[in-house]
């Protein structure tokens, strides 16, 4: 990639028309160079006065999601109806998307791209470094897997994420479920804290413009692992590699939680969390289950071990099944990702997973 580079470059200094679309693209997606937005929309604006349809689309793309300038709904439908109109495929599948297909039978009817504001994590995508030293990730595991936008810097999604890993040696398989979604089968290599995928382990989803099935290959994961008194976190980034484009895919990072064993007082069988995943600005209850009365204290930890939230239910609770609402919960879970509640009372100690979107 980073010969390519060079070679767009010099193209682009000869004025080669198709250079500036290569260029911005390589930016765009940071193929052989830094990744910048602001760096690709200039070439793809220069390529526009050529007439390129590519060029005007991946503008397009930049006012709709505000990638290096401010976003605009209408310098965003204005440029996708204009590569829509020479014919560009990705171009006239997003105008038929907004227009429930009616764009796809005629370009006279233009519908109107709507901007898409993606949220900022709190903390930019960092990618975790692989290291030779050995790390124990078997288990089950529940947590969240967060997608990035090419830059790291924006959210595209937050999916609620299961997985489980049994090792054998260095070999290591296990299962992969999102959402409610079928498991995928996972076969790895471990070395030091780095997983090394089989290319039977991927993703298959569809080319909108294209109706053609691509395939979202997993390549490598490396983790962190960070252990308290009753749970192990893992956090790591996953690589993915499209076989349609042949390109590196947007980055992925993973954030899971498992319990630790607990001694033979604790119950965890019965503690829930609803809704989960805990959506923003809602309400959040739990539910649980007293084998007998007592006063009980819940604690919320994050990712890091940090205590986040705390009650204490000074009155004694009865036995029995009780539903609580947990008052300024929104407020202490300052950021999505995986968290951990812990039910504790008189000779009892629940805890569960949840996540917060």
């Amino acid at each position: 990639y980073a010969v390519a580079v060079q070679y767009f470059i010099t193209a682009v200094q000869l004025q080669e028309p198709s250079a500036f679309f290569a260029l911005g693209y390589m930016y765009y997606k940071g193929l052989g160079c830094t990744q910048s937005y602001t760096q690709a929309l200039q070439y793809f604006k220069t390529g526009n006065s050529t007439g390129s349809a590519a060029c005007m689309y991946f503008t397009g793309l930049c006012y709709k999601y505000g990638y290096g300038i401010n976003a605009s709904t209408d310098s965003a439908t204005y440029y996708i109806t204009q590569a829509a109109a020479k014919g560009y495929k990705q171009a006239q599948a997003e105008l038929a998307a907004n227009n429930n297909n009616d764009a796809a039978r005629s370009l006279q009817k233009t519908p109107q791209i709507n901007v898409v504001e993606l949220q900022e994590p709190g903390m930019p995508y960092t990618k975790t470094k692989a290291t030779t030293i050995y790390t124990n990730i078997d288990g089950s595991y529940t947590g969240t897997l967060t997608q990035y936008d090419y830059s790291g810097k924006k959210i595209l999604a937050q999916i609620p994420l299961t997985l489980q890993l049994y090792s054998n040696g260095k070999m290591i398989t296990g299962s992969w479920q999102q959402n409610n979604e079928p498991a995928i089968t996972l076969n790895a290599v471990q070395q030091g804290n780095e997983l090394l995928f089989t290319a039977n382990n991927f993703i298959s989803t569809t080319i909108q413009a294209r109706r053609k099935q691509q395939k979202i290959v997993f390549k490598s994961a490396a983790f962190t692992q960070h252990a308290t008194t009753d749970s192990v976190y893992l956090k790591g980034s996953l690589l993915l590699f499209n076989t349609y484009t042949k390109e590196t895919d947007k980055p992925v990072q993973i954030t899971l939680a498992k319990k630790k064993t607990l001694n033979d007082n604790t119950t965890t069988d019965n503690l829930i969390v609803f809704p989960n995943p805990v959506k923003e600005n809602k309400s959040v209850s739990i539910r649980f289950t007293l084998h007998k009365a007592t006063p009980v204290k819940i604690s919320i930890y994050n990712a890091l071990g940090q205590v986040v939230y705390t009650h204490i239910h000074t009155e004694v609770i009865k036995a029995g099944t009780h539903e609580i609402r947990l008052s300024g919960v929104q407020t202490a879970l300052k950021t999505a990702g995986i968290y951990i509640i812990h039910v504790k009372g008189n000779g009892i100690q629940q805890t569960t997973a949840f996540i917060k979107e």
